[in-house]
């Protein structure tokens, strides 16, 4: 049972139980009415993801070998910045690294490039 099913139980309950509640009231004889609950709407479903624009296959083969300058480059200019980035990505060189990973390496490594 998901979490907007249960809200709207409890929602239906609560209303049954302001309305109990005025209905005593009622009978005893009191005239101001316990405030009720607005009633209850079924909860709205969510929108389906919408479909991504497919993608350009990445040549890997090229984004690694670009990837090898531009990392060589940034340890001649902060071996500490080289090493935490690999660190981040848990590994100790380019070629251990999954190829899943190869673009978000690579805008790592720009960003360390550009000095952000």
């Amino acid at each position: 049972m998901s979490l907007e099913d249960k809200i709207h139980e409890n929602t239906l309950a609560l209303q049954q139980l302001t309305e109990a509640v005025n209905r005593l009231a009622a009978a005893a004889g009191s005239s101001a009415p316990v405030p009720v609950a607005k009633k209850a709407e079924p909860a709205p479903t969510p929108a389906p993801a919408p479909a991504s624009a497919p993608t350009q296959p990445v040549d890997v083969k090229a984004l690694q070998d670009s990837l090898k300058d531009k990392l060589k480059k940034l340890f001649a200019k902060s071996p500490s910045t080289g090493g935490k980035i690999l660190a981040k990505f848990g590994v100790q060189n380019l070629s251990a690294l999954p190829d899943e990973q190869l673009a978000e390496f690579a805008a790592s490594v720009d960003a360390a490039l550009q000095g952000n």
